[in-house]
């Protein structure tokens, strides 16, 4: 039986030379029979996938056939989609599970959890934690693995992978959580710094998948801890992946520079050099002079974010404007991984997780948000090297906008109920107050006289 069809089909009803009531076993797939009916016919519904074949005969002329693996969920060479992915072998038929858990094993070593299912023909590895950080993997099982006839896994199973980034470093023994757009029972977050009182002027998302948008962007939640060499920041709802971009902009010195103006003299990217229309000229809340904004962007193909970064002088004037380099999306996944580039010539690396699966809470509109953004779970997830904004303490306010610096009414603390802000706004009049942050101070002795 021949499938020549991508999609998987359903097969007509054919004619046999065998008795009725004989059984025939697909040789390729021996846990797929089918019963010769009356008319010495097999009955139409056979199901056969994609591009597949199959090949049926008596089961009684077939000797007991060596088990093999039929597929493995991870592709040779692949990628692993998130730091914790369980990872499904199917055999050819049903397994002696003792065996397998015997002879299964990973370079390097990682330790997890087995499930069986479809009567022991495939079993699912599920880590203790994350899988080591962006290692080759190689996932092997032993020739002493057996089926339950006692036929071995002749010559053994071999699966080369790779993993993604974890930001504990993995072993399958390490809980720490990924940065992978989750927020809500992160273990990592403490209460929101800041809650959404505003309904948002980019639209509401309805879209629950994870790289999916029903066209709506919102910042419901901030939420920042860290730790003496990274600065984490959670910012819980939605980015449209159509060239919006969530705004995260640092005072690092305080009164000593930066731009209380945004400066783009010079600047050639769409968000700050495409004047007039552009971030260039918008006003700061009084007393916030920014000297480091990172434009986290969401658009095609897809749902691939892309990192740009803008620094300014101790003249408020714009020193250096850079592409630090994207993430590629995975379609149905959230967009996961690790960027490195330069800023102002120095090399930086940040981990990114975007997932757009949250709905609500907050509504399309531009008066006081009823729901609030409470209680949004997902959305932007990115850590941010202290070596890039020095000690602190930090004053950080996050804002949204669309590709050309379009300003909407959406900011981290929140401004007053209003519409969108629009090309080069004056935010000093809309309420804003930033947060100031401070690290933790890691004290090596401590002498008491």
């Amino acid at each position: 039986v021949v499938n020549t069809s991508v999609t998987n089909q359903t097969g007509q009803e054919w004619q046999t030379g065998f008795a009725a009531g004989t059984t025939l076993v697909n040789i390729l797939n021996p846990s797929q029979t089918v019963t010769v009916n009356l008319s010495n016919k097999v009955p139409a519904g056979t199901p056969i996938v994609g591009n597949g074949f199959a090949v049926f005969v008596p089961s009684y002329e077939v000797v007991n056939m060596e088990p093999e693996v039929v597929s493995v969920s991870v592709a040779q060479g692949d990628s692993l989609v998130t730091p914790r992915d369980a990872i499904t072998i199917t055999f050819s038929e049903p397994m002696n599970e003792a065996s397998v858990a015997n002879a299964l094993s990973f370079d390097p070593p990682v330790t997890g959890t087995l499930t069986w299912s479809n009567g022991s023909t495939a079993v699912t590895f599920t880590p203790s934690g994350n899988w080591p950080s962006l290692s080759n993997m190689v996932l092997r099982i032993g020739e002493s693995a057996t089926d339950t006839a006692g036929a071995i896994l002749r010559g053994g199973f071999e699966r080369e992978f790779k993993t993604v980034y974890s930001s504990g470093g993995g072993g399958g023994g390490t809980p720490d959580p990924a940065i992978d757009g989750t927020i809500i029972g992160d273990p990592r977050w403490g209460a929101p710094i800041s809650i959404q009182t505003v309904q948002t002027g980019f639209g509401d998302n309805t879209d629950p998948t994870p790289d999916g948008n029903s066209g709506g962007s919102e910042l419901d939640q901030l939420f920042i801890t860290s730790t003496t060499t990274t600065l984490y920041l959670g910012i819980a709802g939605n980015l449209e992946p159509n060239g919006n971009a969530i705004i995260l902009l640092f005072d690092t010195n305080g009164a000593a520079g930066g731009a209380n103006i945004l400066d783009g003299t010079g600047a050639t990217s769409t968000w700050l050099g495409s004047q007039p229309n552009s971030a260039a000229g918008t006003q700061m809340p009084t007393g916030f002079t920014p000297d480091i904004i990172l434009e986290v962007q969401a658009h095609s193909p897809n749902q691939t974010v892309s990192l740009y970064a803008y620094t300014f002088d101790a003249t408020g004037k714009l020193h250096s404007e850079d592409a630090v380099g994207q993430i590629e999306a995975r379609p149905g996944y959230p967009t996961v991984g690790t960027v490195t580039g330069t800023i102002n010539g120095h090399t930086y690396s940040f981990d990114i997780g975007l997932d757009n699966s949250h709905t609500g809470p907050v509504a399309a509109g531009s008066s006081s948000a009823n729901p609030t953004g409470a209680g949004a779970a997902t959305g932007l997830e990115i850590s941010i090297p202290t070596s890039l904004l020095g000690t602190g303490p930090y004053g950080i306010l996050v804002g949204l906008t669309g590709a050309s610096g379009f300003w909407s009414n959406q900011f981290l603390p929140p401004m007053t109920p209003g519409t969108n802000r629009g090309w080069k706004p004056n935010l000093a009049t809309r309420g804003i107050t930033p947060i100031t942050y401070y690290l933790p101070v890691s004290l090596s002795r401590v002498e008491f006289y």
